[in-house]
């Protein structure tokens, strides 16, 4: 699938200069995609970094952070052993940070993909805002912001980006999405099961979405584009609802819930006005437009 990288900016012009681009987790979903977003530009030289283990060394990481002017990082472990979550969000921060320190020149802006998981998630009755309660409630999210703690410790210029549920096209089952794993178990004629009532809800966002907002921040000046964002759909998607419709849309697909099971999973969703405002962004995607974007390609992959 074509990921567009029209963006919505219209009131800050494209830098005339050629921007240098590092990126790492480029083979991960959201670095697959933003990788070829970015090569289809002429604004930007990307140049990804080939992580050979869990944790890069800091050795590794010296001549990959020379001469940018720009670094995504994207590159972490979402699931795991507590140890490798930790190891491979926090460490792997840490040695970017210091493989940066270590160069004699100004050294590049530095844009973090977070995660609304370093949020306190439970009890909330209102979309999250920036300026709430940082109380993370899983192993992943400690991970998420204890590296944004090195990187603000650090003084080299940034801005994280606290991203919400991203799924769609070449997205993995059972590692980044439950549309993912729902969407994959129905391609293949399986049964969605649904732990609980279904009616927890998370804040989905279409990958198109994620990838216009990181370019977005990649073509501004980045001066102006230091700070912590949500980036958010805004609204609360339960899995009944999308289960219901992957059952709607895939014959013979069905879903079942187990009563007993209790998820414990809070249902809540971000506020992402402050992106939205000074990027002049928003999601063009509906659920009810990607979910059938994304039983296409797991449609086309019989095999993964």
């Amino acid at each position: 699938m074509s990921i567009s990288v029209n963006s919505q900016k219209t009131d800050k012009p494209e830098s005339p200069m050629l921007r240098r681009v590092g990126l790492t987790g480029s083979g991960g979903f959201i670095g697959g995609h933003l990788r070829q977003a970015l090569r289809r530009t002429s604004t930007h030289r990307v140049k990804a970094f080939k992580r050979k283990g869990n944790v890069p060394s800091v050795s590794e990481l010296k001549p990959f952070v020379k001469n940018l002017d720009v670094i995504y990082h994207l590159g972490g472990v979402n699931r795991g052993r507590p140890a490798e979550i930790l190891r491979g969000n926090i460490l792997t921060m840490q040695n970017l940070v210091q493989a940066i320190e270590s160069l004699n020149a100004k050294p590049p802006h530095i844009i973090f993909m977070s995660s609304s998981q370093v949020y306190q998630l439970q009890g909330i009755i209102s979309p999250i805002c920036e300026t709430d309660p940082v109380k993370p409630q899983s192993i992943y999210g400690i991970a998420k912001k204890t590296a944004e703690e090195l990187l603000i410790l650090s003084n080299i210029p940034h801005t994280i980006l606290r991203c919400s549920n991203v799924y769609g096209p070449a997205c993995k089952p059972g590692y980044n999405s439950v549309i993912a794993t729902f969407c994959y178990q129905a391609q293949r004629g399986g049964t969605l099961t649904l732990n609980g009532d279904g009616e927890n809800g998370r804040d989905f966002l279409f990958i198109d979405d994620v990838i216009n907002a990181l370019v977005n921040v990649g073509i501004s000046p980045l001066k102006e584009t230091q700070g912590l964002y949500n980036i958010s759909s805004g609204k609360i998607t339960t899995l009944n609802q999308i289960a219901k419709q992957i059952s709607q849309q895939v014959s013979g697909a069905d879903f079942q819930h187990r009563l007993s099971a209790s998820t414990g999973d809070p249902s809540y969703c971000c506020d992402s006005r402050r992106f939205r405002h000074h990027f002049k962004w928003k999601p063009q995607t509906s659920i009810k437009e990607g979910i059938p974007l994304t039983l296409q390609w797991f449609k086309k992959r019989p095999s993964l």
